[in-house]
């Protein structure tokens, strides 16, 4: 209760400016300081001097004296009444009044806003606040507090605050000042439309811009500037008149930095330039021009299509009257004509085909040729969403042809499937309708770009610098040489034949190829080879019997039986981890099978070879004592079942040399 009752002093000193008293009693509240502050704002007199609250910035004035440290709360309370006995009625009465008093006055001072009076406020947003305060008491007191906050480290903020608010509103007539708080509560409309009402007579009153219009509009840049320049910045209101016209436009070009507007005001010079000229005999060597001109055209992407970059190389400028003497360049020949559209396109924007066609400067050029000059433009930017807006209103076949043309730019030049040149190879192959068939058709690209995304998902060396996509296309012959380095660097792959068929499908479908019943055998081959390197006979095996299978679809093509020897190894195969260096009976049975059967795809003059590592599986199988052999299982169905599995064989070898003598 108490703290609240010198609450209340404090308030009654403040309101009086009664700096000793307040002084007193200040260091009470040394975790309240927003308390103390939110008073002084709210109650000190407005025209009182600002520098008798200079007090509240010290750090001592919070920390009290020895006094202080003496006293407690009740005894300072006891010594404030005793200095004035008028106060004793405020706060010594009944406590409910004392409570309903300190409500009433927190109340008034915080005006509905929330403060937490245990965070102190910054001196920069306290010294706002106070000048907007007292701004409302008289809008004229605008620089009222200048000698205090000079004399005070604030914050680049509050600096900017002043610079792009305060003086420019102080430098309004009086007569036509409105209040601060009125001001930053405008919209930009009503902003702008306030400062261009005090604007005086000169619509190019360099004055009023440096002072007031353009430190402004730079504060309220991220609201105001872009309204200003969609409604002021254009041919009507700039009629470049007079020079400071052009010192205007440079410095707001200056403040927005942007395309948009450097392209506006290069259209402004364009149109409005012979009026400029007329009052300008010195015309391009005025050096705010010249300085304006390279501001704008240093940038690339800030250049205008009916102003050329050439305007800042031309030393003799004598002979100009206008810009629009730049028509000069419908005279070139196609080919130069080109080369500067190509460069423009960069910049130039275009909302539909018909505004190519309304084009009289470049008019050597066809619509064709500068249409595929603004597609191929938009491409390299990556602004693929405005290409597409182009196609659908000409959707011609020259129009897919240059997208297969940008399509094999941005494929080429990607260097993995991640970056955005790859993406945007996507991106262009999906504006090509379906049923294209041009110069390459779309299901074949569509096909090249999933083998880039498939294969990158794996290890795959194809170059001594790593995967890039273009590889791929060093292959087209030979598609059998990307699963060979597949299998080589993905261990696990040896047994996803499904997987490395469906990659080599798609591989010969982006080359236009079928993937052949041969094609089909190597592929197995290569599997049976790495199935044998990780010693997975069984697996190996397996791959066998579908090369039989697709060798007996296939009939009579010898490029099938070039695999031979792949399965020959099979027959012949020792896992060095097998007692003694030999097969199990049961594999051994398995191939002397491999052998009798591939006796019927092998080329004639290898069926020696074959037959004789057959035979030597024979000998080793007939020295073997079945019934002992701990390799097999000893029940009689299992030496039954390899009885007969080895009756079989035998016959199948007999009859296909019987055959053959």
């Amino acid at each position: 209760m108490i703290e609240k009752k010198l609450a209340i002093l404090a308030s009654v000193y403040c309101s009086k400016a009664d700096i000793k008293q307040l002084k007193r009693i200040i260091p009470y509240f040394k975790n309240q300081k927003a308390l103390i502050f939110q008073f002084v704002q709210a109650l000190w007199p407005e025209l009182q001097d600002p520098l008798d609250l200079k007090f509240l910035f010290d750090v001592d004035t919070f920390n009290g004296d020895e006094d202080h440290a003496a006293n407690s709360l009740n005894d300072i309370l006891v010594q404030c009444l005793e200095q004035d006995s008028s106060l004793i009625p405020l706060v010594e009465t009944n406590p409910d009044v004392v409570l309903e008093r300190y409500d009433q006055l927190i109340k008034y001072v915080t005006r509905d806003s929330q403060i937490d009076f245990n965070i102190p406020p910054s001196h920069s947003s306290w010294i706002k606040n106070r000048i907007i305060h007292c701004n409302n008491y008289d809008k004229n007191l605008i620089l009222y507090y200048q000698p205090l906050w000079s004399q005070l480290e604030l914050t680049s903020e509050f600096n900017e605050w002043v610079n792009g608010v305060l003086l420019p509103l102080n430098n309004i007539p009086a007569n036509n000042r409105i209040h601060i708080e009125e001001l930053i509560k405008m919209d930009s409309a009503k902003r702008i439309t306030f400062l261009l009402g005090c604007m005086p007579s000169s619509t190019s009153d360099l004055g009023f811009f440096s002072n007031i219009f353009l430190p402004m509009l730079r504060y309220y840049k991220e609201t105001d500037l872009d309204y200003y320049t969609s409604h002021y910045v254009n041919p009507q209101t700039y009629k470049l008149e007079n020079n400071n016209e052009i010192t205007i436009l440079s410095k707001i070009y200056e403040i927005s930095g942007s395309v948009e507007v450097g392209a506006k005001v290069l259209g402004i010079l364009y149109e409005n330039g012979q009026n400029y000229f007329k009052s300008h005999p010195n015309k391009f060597t005025d050096s705010e021009l010249r300085v304006l001109l390279t501001k704008i055209g240093t940038e690339d992407s800030s250049l205008h299509l009916k102003l050329l970059d050439l305007i800042r190389d031309i030393d003799d400028l004598e002979h100009f009257n206008s810009f629009k003497t730049l028509f000069d360049i419908q005279e070139g020949t196609e080919a130069q004509q080109y080369d500067l559209f190509t460069i423009y396109s960069r910049s130039f924007r275009i909302d539909n085909i018909s505004e190519l066609e309304k084009d009289f400067l470049f008019n050597k050029l066809s619509l064709r040729q500068k249409l595929e000059i603004i597609i191929e433009s938009l491409i390299e930017k990556n602004n693929l969403s405005e290409v597409k807006k182009l196609l659908d209103e000409d959707p011609t076949p020259e129009n897919n042809e240059l997208l297969i043309k940008n399509f094999w730019k941005f494929f080429y030049r990607s260097e993995n499937i991640h970056d955005e040149a790859f993406k945007i190879a996507e991106t262009i192959l999906s504006m090509i309708p379906s049923n294209f068939n041009g110069s390459a058709k779309r299901h074949q690209l569509e096909y090249l770009l999933k083998n880039s995304r498939d294969l990158s998902q794996h290890s795959i060396n194809l170059h001594p610098h790593g995967f890039k996509p273009n590889y791929l296309l060093n292959y087209k012959d030979e598609p059998m040489a990307i699963i060979s380095n597949l299998l080589e660097l993905n261990p696990k792959l040896y047994k996803m034949t499904d997987k490395t068929q469906d990659i080599l499908s798609n591989l010969n479908s982006c080359f236009d190829k079928k993937t052949t019943e041969v094609a089909k055998s190597k592929l197995l081959a290569l599997h049976i080879d790495h199935a044998l390197v990780n010693r997975d006979f069984m697996f190996a095996y397996q791959l066998c019997k579908e090369w039989f299978a697709i060798c007996k679809d296939a009939g009579n093509d010898e490029g099938i039986g070039k695999q031979w020897l792949t399965i020959f190894q099979v027959g012949k195969f020792i896992d060095p981890e097998w007692p003694d260096n030999e097969a199990p009976t049961e594999i051994l049975i398995l191939q002397m099978e491999i052998l009798s059967e591939l006796l019927q795809y092998s080329p004639i003059d290898q069926i020696e070879i074959i037959a004789t590592q057959w035979s030597a599986l024979e000998v080793e199988l007939s020295i073997r004592d079945l019934s002992t052999d701990t390799s097999i299982s000893n029940d009689s169905n299992s030496l039954q079942f390899i009885q007969n599995s080895l009756n079989e064989v035998s016959h199948t070898m007999a009859a296909f040399l019987g055959r053959n003598r």
